[in-house]
């Protein structure tokens, strides 16, 4: 079995509970699928304490409260596109609370969010969308043998001539020599 995550508040109750209402602790251990030391320790704590809450446990205090906490989170999914680098200085500016930017980024993950970068791109308008279709439905019927011609780059598509030394792209140019593509021959035309 696995490393499992502690029972709830709730969850200890309920257990002391039944154990109280005269189920049987190997009952209880297997209803909660724990181990049946687990059971004793509630019980025990229960007849110490009168509760079975946690006891104060020794460690670092969180720096920031459930509110800011909040704040933090808030923060982030109003503007989802805010660094957090930012948030430090606006929770300090509203709460007057000092956190580190990695208080900030354990927070965020706590609570799920990740980060969100704006969309860095060409914006295509409609008729750019219709143009790259046109394209694709035109190159459909194409072979593999035709697309081992090409060559995508990020400056386009390249057509690699058959002459040594000349590449054109899209529109055909490279440099001061324009190659047309025409029935597998090209041509070399000066410009």
């Amino acid at each position: 079995m696995g490393c499992r995550q502690g029972m709830t508040l709730e969850e200890r109750q309920r257990d002391v509970g039944m154990l109280h209402a005269g189920m049987t602790s190997r009952a209880v251990a297997r209803h909660f699928n724990r181990h049946e030391s687990t059971n004793s320790l509630h019980r025990n704590r229960l007849m110490e304490t009168g509760r079975v809450n946690d006891r104060p446990r020794s460690g670092r205090p969180r720096k920031t409260t459930s509110r800011e906490d909040r704040h933090i989170t808030t923060l982030s999914r109003r503007n989802r596109f805010m660094s957090s680098g930012k948030i430090p200085r606006d929770l300090m500016n509203t709460t007057g609370t000092r956190v580190c930017l990695r208080t900030v980024r354990n927070r965020l993950r706590a609570a799920r969010l990740k980060a969100c970068r704006p969309y860095v791109g060409i914006p295509l308008t409609h008729r750019h969308r219709q143009e790259r279709l046109q394209w694709v439905r035109g190159h459909r019927p194409w072979t593999r043998r035709q697309w081992n011609n090409v060559l995508f780059t990020n400056r386009g598509l390249m057509y690699p001539s058959r002459i040594a030394g000349f590449e054109c792209g899209v529109d055909g140019v490279r440099g001061s020599t324009q190659t047309t593509l025409s029935n597998e021959i090209d041509t070399e035309v000066a410009v």
